[in-house]
């Protein structure tokens, strides 16, 4: 999965001319999964490394994990994880790994500096989530691009064809409706 791309910018004016900063937060990951069963653990899914431990990984449900780490005087990566409160009973979980990174400076309102400040923030997130990735998370991954590049040809297919198909399954599916109700008007 992709790290999300929310960066915020602060654009400020006045007596002293203009200028531009990042404003916290929105460069983030933010992975989450229904768990397959109620006994999977954070550790079924995900791999110690310098920001989750092993004890985590071993957790019972109700997890929580947040820190906040000053890299630098400019530079703060957040890292939440957790197993929020769900349905039990109906043995759906899901477990959320969110990573904010934010930068706390000035920066040139050109499009260049902001596109190399944007990928230089992308590929410390995503250090992150790779660190972390189980076997378990990758093969789900994997899937989940296969499917992903299978759509994506489909929607670069043939424009009459894919008109026509359409047509087709509006039809189709007005057709077994229980309702008089088009589906499709």
């Amino acid at each position: 999965m992709e790290p999300v791309l929310e960066m915020g910018l602060q654009f400020e004016f006045g007596p002293l001319g203009t200028g531009t900063k990042f404003v916290p937060q929105r460069q983030k990951v933010r992975f989450k999964h229904s768990t397959e069963t109620e006994q999977d653990r954070p550790g079924t899914w995900l791999v110690a490394n310098d920001y989750i431990s092993e004890g985590l990984l071993r957790s019972e449900p109700r997890f929580l994990l947040r820190e906040e780490i000053h890299l630098d005087a400019e530079n703060i990566l957040i890292i939440t994880l957790g197993d929020p409160k769900s349905d039990l009973d109906a043995g759906h979980r899901a477990i959320i790994f969110d990573i904010d990174r934010i930068v706390e400076r000035e920066v040139p309102t050109g499009q260049e500096v902001l596109k190399q400040e944007m990928d230089r923030l992308h590929a410390v997130v995503w250090e992150v989530f790779s660190s972390a990735k189980g076997e378990k998370l990758e093969a789900l991954l994997k899937k989940n691009r296969a499917l992903i590049q299978l759509l994506r040809s489909w929607r670069e297919g043939d424009e009459q064809e894919q008109r026509s198909t359409w047509e087709y399954l509006k039809q189709a599916l007005d057709e077994d409706r229980l309702s008089e109700r088009k589906l499709f008007p």
